[in-house]
């Protein structure tokens, strides 16, 4: 979860992004980056790819990445700008919370051919937890999509075992938590105290597809290696065992 204590990007600039891909070979792995403001006269985005060249190859796992509430513009996550270039964004174990404003989305493709693993995307804004737009493949797998305006937005290929809390969840397998009866049951959604960690009682333990990216990663959001079948979301639920100490006396 969020650590004050560890480093962080933190965009306190208006009409300003985190983040901006120009170059077509980029991996992003354990930043933490917070939208502390909302946009006024642009779209912006904590991770914009913008990259007009062939064969682009983006990686984006294991970030968290927070937005601000009540933003009337465009205020994404993970986009890709209407490029004129040409590749793919493999996205996983992301967690993503609070871009809910009007125009709020959390993870958005357009033109980038997408590949969404076991990502948790929470309170987003009425353009979608993840959304495909566009001429963009987006194949999503295992996401947990929960209380956003609109939880999934879009075509997506190929797509199972996704939790929504609306029926916007796509492919087999996936969950429609008000429907279904189902609930993630996150450590805290308290704002300013997040922790998108799932509990012992989570409807999303033991229901998501197992190796989604053909060996393209094998543990969650905090390293624990996912065994069995596979958790959705970014947090593979573990019960950590009690240290036991062992006192021998010799007389």
């Amino acid at each position: 979860k969020w650590d004050e204590t560890k480093y962080r990007l933190e965009i306190n600039q208006i009409d300003v992004s985190g983040i901006v891909i120009k170059v077509p070979n980029v991996i992003i792995h354990g930043l933490q980056i917070y939208m502390h403001v909302a946009p006024i006269l642009a779209d912006r985005e904590a991770i914009r790819i913008e990259c007009s060249l062939p064969n682009i190859n983006i990686i984006i796992y294991k970030n968290i990445i927070r937005g601000v509430p009540g933003s009337s513009r465009y205020l994404t996550a993970i986009f890709d700008e209407w490029l004129s270039g040409s590749g793919i964004c493999q996205v996983w174990n992301n967690i993503v919370y609070g871009f809910s404003g009007i125009n709020g989305v959390g993870i958005d493709f357009s033109v980038l051919n997408s590949y969404i693993y076991n990502n948790t995307v929470y309170d987003c804004g009425n353009f979608g937890g993840i959304a495909q737009e566009g001429s963009a493949t987006c194949i999503a797998i295992n996401n947990l999509c929960y209380n956003n305006v609109l939880d999934f937005n879009g075509t997506f290929t190929a797509s199972n075992n996704n939790f929504s809390r609306d029926n916007t969840a796509p492919g087999a397998n996936s969950i429609h938590g008000a429907t279904d009866g189902k609930t993630p049951d996150f450590v805290n959604i308290g704002a300013g105290t997040e922790d998108l960690h799932i509990q012992s009682t989570s409807d999303a333990i033991g229901v998501g597809m197992t190796n989604p990216g053909s060996g393209l990663f094998s543990d969650d959001v905090d390293g624990i290696v996912r065994v069995g079948i596979w958790d959705i979301g970014a947090d593979q639920f573990t019960t950590i065992c009690p240290t036991i100490s062992l006192i021998f006396e010799v007389s």
